[in-house]
This record gives structure tokens, C-alpha cells and sequence, in this order.
């Protein structure tokens, strides 16, 4: 019986049966445990999220850090400022005195300090006892004292800071008497007094001294008229507006402001103290339906021979057809 080998499909391939002095190759396949490409993109895509959201969350911090730094440093030089605009307050109101207080004060001390009767007993005693009020010691200010002093009039002129409180400066005017009384002298000098103001309190530092009178008085050369290089206006124009100026200044001198409100804009008057008597008037084009009056107006005083001549300068327009003071200035210069 002959042998019979069936050709299945369980037959080895030879194709991968080694074979010697033959190398086998083997094919590249991807294994299941491999991670797909959309995976790998959602992946990588997380990690940038994260790492942004870690780098944003430094920022922020940063950026707070930062603002609460300067917000601290703001507030440090706001409270400083603040602090130095008090001082700066508290000084100026140091420096600041009531003069009308301080003239009350040393209107009572300047006669009592001048006022001397050498031979007056009860006068030297009670001049005495009055400088006691202001002084601990009145020695310096009682003791040889020989002649006669008279206090004839006084001023406050000025009151200034110093290193341990103020001075007042008077202008004063006094007479001098010799023990024999037959030399009097008048003297116009300064009288300095050193002092404290505290709480509403005077207190005299030092004795008062004296310096000489220094002239407060200059002279300067008249205010002019700055327009008067330029032409006035034509004289029919001219007319008009002196008369309008005349029935101004009239009522000027003699009316209430209420009754100036129509003939100027910003009201005033001499509510009848003063008559009006003239005015010389130079008038100029003011442009754009204007005029610059150049004034001097004489008032006298009524029923007197006493009068004043002033100068002002107006700017006038036409409202209604009228005449009307826009501005008004008690001066020849100017605008």
C-alpha cells in the first residue's frame, strides 16, 4: 500500500525557514502599544497649556509684587509730602501775626514805657509798678532816670519774625526835657520790641531799643497815558461820547451802584460824597465797535472849595444803541 503526504495548510513555509549562511530579514511593523498621532498632538498641546498657565501664574506675581512695591513707595512719598506741606503750613502760620493785637498791646505799653515825671513821686511809682506787667525786672527802666519824657504820638509800622519770636517796629514822636526843665528837644525816631506771642499771650524778651528813621518815601516819575502816540477818534464821534461821559461821571459822583448797573457793568459810585465839577477826556478806537477813554475827572467836596482831580481809564461799546462801560480803572496807564 503506497504512502500518501497531503499538502495542507499546516505545511512549513520555506520561505522562513532559516537557512544557513543566510541572514533572515525580518519585517519593520509598528506594535500594538504604540501611541497614535492625534494622541501624541492632545498631549503636546497639554504640556504647552500647562507650562503657559505655570509662566502666566509668575507673571502675575511679578506684576503684584511690583504694583504693591510701588503702591508702597507711592503712599511713603504721599505721607512725606503730606507731612512737609504741614510743617510748611505750621511755619507760614508762625509767621503770621494779627497786627491789630499786637497794636492793642504796645498802644498800652508805649506811654507807660515814654511817659516820665522825674519829680513826680507818685507818677515814677505808678510807672513802676505799670512796667512790673511787663517786665520781671524794672531796674534798667526805673533807675537813673533824671528829666521829663512825653510821648506825643505813635505808629505800628511793621512787625517781623526773629529768631526767638517777633519785633515791633513803632514810629514814634516824643519830647526830651532836661533836669532843670529849660531844654526841650523833640525826637521822630524807631522804637524796636522784642517780644513772644503764644496762645494768645504777649510777653516782652528784651528791652525796647532804638534805631533811626529810614525814609519810606520815593519819587517815581507820573503814570501816562500809554496811548497817547495814537490819533483820536473824529470829533463828531468824539462829541457824543463826552457827552455820555459827562451825564457817567455826574451820575458817577452822585448815585447809588444800583443806579450805575445801566451805564456799566461792574457798578460802583461815590453815593453822593463828591459833586462832579469836569473832565478832560482823550478818546481812541478800541476796535470791533470799541473805545479807550483816557480821564481826568475833577470832584469837589460839597459845599467846599476842596476838590480832586482823578484819573481812570474806560472802555466803552454800544449796547442798544447806547453807550456802556465795559471796564473801568482808576488809572491813566494801563487798559
Amino acid at each position: 500500500m503506497a504512502l500518501v503526504i497531503k499538502n495542507n495548510e499546516s505545511a512549513i513555509d520555506q520561505s522562513k525557514i532559516a537557512v544557513p549562511g543566510k541572514k533572515m530579514k525580518l519585517k519593520n511593523s509598528k506594535t500594538k502599544d504604540a501611541i497614535p498621532k492625534s494622541n501624541r498632538s492632545i498631549a503636546k498641546w497639554y504640556r504647552t497649556f500647562v507650562w503657559s498657565g505655570i509662566i502666566f501664574f509668575f507673571f502675575c506675581s511679578f506684576l503684584a509684587l511690583f504694583k504693591a512695591t510701588t503702591s508702597a513707595r507711592y503712599n511713603s512719598e504721599v505721607i512725606s509730602g503730606v507731612q512737609s506741606l504741614k510743617e510748611e503750613l505750621s511755619a507760614i502760620k508762625q509767621t503770621n501775626i494779627d497786627d491789630l493785637k499786637v497794636d492793642a498791646y504796645f498802644s498800652d505799653f508805649l506811654p507807660i514805657y515814654f511817659d516820665i515825671e522825674s519829680t513826680n513821686i507818685d507818677q515814677k511809682s505808678k510807672r513802676e509798678e505799670l512796667l512790673g506787667q511787663y517786665f520781671k525786672d524794672t531796674s534798667d527802666l526805673t533807675m537813673n532816670v533824671s528829666g521829663d519824657r512825653s510821648l506825643k504820638n505813635f505808629r505800628l509800622i511793621d512787625v517781623s519774625s526773629a529768631d526767638n519770636g517777633w519785633i515791633a517796629k513803632y514810629e514814634v514822636t516824643y519830647t526830651a526835657t532836661d533836669d532843670e526843665k529849660k531844654n526841650t528837644q523833640q525826637f521822630h525816631q524807631v522804637i524796636n520790641m522784642p517780644f513772644l506771642y503764644e496762645n494768645g499771650v504777649f510777653a516782652m524778651t528784651e528791652t525796647p531799643y532804638f534805631t533811626a528813621l529810614e525814609s519810606q518815601s520815593g519819587l517815581v516819575d507820573r503814570t501816562e497815558n500809554n496811548l497817547s502816540g495814537q490819533s483820536e477818534i473824529d470829533s463828531d464821534k468824539k462829541e457824543q461820547i463826552q457827552a455820555f461821559l459827562d451825564q457817567f461821571f455826574k451820575n458817577y459822583a452822585s448815585t447809588n451802584e444800583s443806579d450805575m448797573a445801566y451805564m456799566m457793568q461792574d457798578p460802583e459810585s461815590l453815593k453822593g460824597e463828591f459833586e462832579y465839577i469836569s473832565s478832560e477826556n482823550k478818546v481812541y478806537d478800541g476796535g470791533s465797535g470799541s473805545w479807550k477813554v483816557k480821564s481826568e475827572v475833577t470832584f469837589q467836596l460839597p459845599k467846599t472849595s476842596f476838590m480832586n482831580t482823578e484819573n481812570m481809564t474806560l472802555s466803552l461799546v454800544q449796547k442798544d444803541g447806547k453807550y456802556f462801560v465795559e471796564n473801568l480803572t482808576h488809572t491813566i496807564g494801563g487798559n
